[in-house]
């Protein structure tokens, strides 16, 4: 899987993907967000906490372990401004 060997690959070099790659559709959004999880040294409830209590803790453990869809686009800008990147990198 193209998306899970380019994160990987990104991890090694502790660097994330730029604006650029995030729009390729080189980066699955779930991969994403436990990259930027793992970088900033998150879990669920800690972003969950990070975002005010306006996206919750379930519903983000959802999305990483794709037991949910793609979220909505409200629930997700909450998200994208803890880790200051544009909401449209998670679609």
């Amino acid at each position: 899987f193209i998306a899970a060997q380019f994160i990987r690959r990104r991890m090694n070099n502790n660097a994330l993907p730029n604006y650029t790659e995030m729009h390729s559709g080189a980066v699955d959004p779930r991969e994403l967000l436990r990259l930027l999880m793992k970088k900033s040294g998150l879990n669920p409830n800690s972003l969950a906490s990070a975002t005010r209590g306006r996206t919750k803790q379930p519903t983000i453990y959802r999305f990483i372990s794709g037991e949910a869809r793609e979220p909505k686009r409200s629930t997700l800008v909450p998200v994208a401004e803890v880790f200051k990147i544009p909401v449209e990198a998670f679609f």
